[in-house]
């Protein structure tokens, strides 16, 4: 149902696909899940959280990450977090990292450019939410790590886009299953709206710098 994001910031490696785990979400025709939350996470309304978006100064506890992690084995959404926080700070090539102390919240906003500047036409930026992970701190080496591996510092999850209609969402900005062949048809689809309906719009857009590929690179 949720799907980990794992992006670059600006690196030109290849991006790896992102790592999907199925983890459902609490509704009000299941009284029981196959993956039961803990009595933190079960009083969370992740419904309306993705719905509605929640602003990071409101961000819900979700408590110890000491706890969080021993929980993932008994709570559905204690397990997501951990994987986040896991692959998020390499934390198994850094085992002895002291992370006692540190508390995590759970917040949503909306998926998008946040950055936009006023004067550049409204855009629906809140077709979808993503849930974010905040850490009341971060190791250093854990900050060494990410930065030195050019890989992003939020902790976010977003939805699966089949399930975007559960949260009364439609598809779009939302979590896509992606496998091993490309899908020339969903390509061609993307052209086919960029030349028809974007035009010009796409080869000036605000945020894209006007550097040019060298000579020496064929395609």
């Amino acid at each position: 149902m949720f799907c980990l994001s794992n992006r670059r910031r600006r690196s030109r490696k290849p991006t790896p696909s992102p790592h999907i785990v199925e983890i459902p979400i609490p509704t009000p025709a299941d009284d029981d899940d196959d993956a039961p939350l803990c009595s933190i996470c079960s009083a969370l309304d992740i419904h309306t959280i993705l719905q509605n978006g929640l602003p990071k100064k409101s961000a819900l506890p979700l408590g110890n990450l000491t706890d969080i992690l021993a929980k993932q084995d008994q709570c559905g959404l204690c397990r997501l977090v951990s994987i986040v926080i896991q692959r998020a700070w390499h934390l198994d090539k850094q085992p002895n990292i002291d992370i006692a102390g540190i508390t995590c919240a759970l917040y949503a906003r909306e998926c998008g450019y946040p950055h936009i500047p006023d004067y550049i036409p409204a855009v629906l930026r809140d077709i979808s939410h993503r849930l974010y992970i905040q850490t009341s701190d971060r190791p250093r080496e854990v900050s060494t790590a990410i930065a030195s591996a050019e890989s992003n510092f939020m902790l976010d999850i977003q939805l699966l886009e089949e399930d975007a209609s559960k949260v009364g969402r439609t598809r779009e900005l939302h979590g896509r299953r992606v496998g091993r062949d490309v899908d020339i048809g969903l390509l061609k689809r993307w052209l086919h709206i960029c030349e028809n309906e974007h035009g010009g719009k796409c080869e000036t857009v605000w945020w894209k710098g006007c550097s040019i590929l060298k000579s020496s690179v064929r395609f």
